[in-house]
This record gives structure tokens, C-alpha cells and sequence, in this order.
């Protein structure tokens, strides 16, 4: 039994140590794009409370020309509100 045992750590320690050593190959290089200029319809945004149906702003971003596709580039934007704060 000892030696099914000695046995079985000896093979499952060879087969681990062969699977641990695969080289990945180096990853493709890409060169630098531009850089993505935003612009919008409008330069404020106060749509009145009948207009929240409606397309109050649209965006729009100029092509990266990245190496990859441009479907595939995300951009995100985030909006805040402008908040006013009074101390007392």
C-alpha cells in the first residue's frame, strides 16, 4: 500500500510539474492609435419634464484607429448632476 502510495504522489508530482511549464508565446503588438475626441449636439442640457420621452443630447466619439476593430472599443460616459450646496 505504501508503495501505491509513493507510487501515485510520484506521477501526479511529474504530470503537475510538465502541465506548469507551458510557454506562453509573447502577445502581438499594437501599435499607439489616436486619441478619441468627444463632441455632443448640445452645450447644456435643461430639458423640461415633458421632454423625458425625447433625445435630449446625442454623442458622438472620432475613430481611435486602433489596431483592433472599432465595434469592439468601449466608451463610457458618466453624467453627473450639477449640485449645489448651502451651509448654514
Amino acid at each position: 500500500m505504501k508503495y501505491i502510495l509513493k507510487y501515485f504522489l510520484f506521477s501526479f508530482a511529474v504530470v503537475a510539474y510538465f502541465a506548469a511549464c507551458n510557454k506562453v508565446p509573447d502577445l502581438p503588438f499594437y501599435p499607439n492609435g489616436s486619441v478619441p475626441v468627444l463632441s455632443s449636439s448640445v452645450t447644456e442640457i435643461a430639458p423640461k419634464p415633458a421632454d423625458s420621452l425625447n433625445t435630449v443630447v446625442t454623442f458622438s466619439w472620432t475613430n481611435p484607429k486602433y489596431a483592433t476593430d472599432s465595434s469592439t472599443v468601449k466608451f463610457m460616459q458618466v453624467l453627473q448632476a450639477k449640485i449645489s450646496m448651502l451651509f448654514y
